[in-house]
């Protein structure tokens, strides 16, 4: 009895984990985001950049220009979708308890993080 009670209290956790890592509303986005690791990009802008996220899903940035965007969800967690003249749909995602980020290119490790 013991054991099932720690086991079914393990997996609660880890899904809450998961769950507050991977899964995101407008308003827990809003905020200052700046681009990171930008030396190596060759999608997303390649010079640091600042994406100011408003919470009436605007959006403003030099590179990806003014915008709206769209929260959407699924198994691997929430896709951000940005509409302007440079569109861009991407994961937003938090790094065990870090600020969220929202990924440009995943094999060169760019992303912007929220300051």
């Amino acid at each position: 009895m013991k054991l099932r009670t720690l086991i079914s209290f393990l997996i609660l956790i880890s899904l809450a984990l998961y769950f507050y890592n991977n899964f995101f509303t407008s308003k827990m986005l809003k905020g200052i985001y700046i681009n990171k690791n930008y030396e190596n990009s060759i999608f997303g802008g390649s010079a640091l950049d600042t994406l100011i996220i408003f919470g009436n899903n605007q959006f403003d940035s030099k590179y990806w220009g003014s915008g709206r965007f769209d929260l959407s969800y699924s198994l691997r967690g929430t896709t951000i979708n940005m509409h302007s003249n440079n569109s861009l749909t991407t994961s937003v995602y938090r790094s065990w308890f870090s600020n969220p980020r929202i990924m440009i290119m995943k094999d060169l490790d760019t992303y912007y993080e929220r300051q």
